[in-house]
């Protein structure tokens, strides 16, 4: 997917159709590595996603998705 920027605000990325409880859910996987706050000391900083690794991340659960859904239809 194409962003506008490399660094992108969770308000930008919700705009562009990303549903708030997917990001947030991202932003809280202990995995991640491409998501912070902007000021970590301040409850109320914006958290910020690299994009280019949000995308990895969003490829990579889809994978995981798809392979577990196929492990499902062949236990049938």
């Amino acid at each position: 997917m194409e962003y506008p920027k490399q660094i992108m605000k969770i308000s930008e990325l919700k705009k562009m159709g990303f549903p708030e409880p997917f990001l947030l859910e991202a932003y809280r996987d202990p995995r991640q590595t491409f998501a912070t706050k902007m000021n970590p000391f301040k409850s109320n900083s914006p958290i910020i996603f690299d994009t280019t690794e949000l995308d990895k991340w969003i490829s990579k659960k889809i994978k995981i998705q798809t392979d577990e859904f196929a492990r499902q239809r062949r236990r049938q």
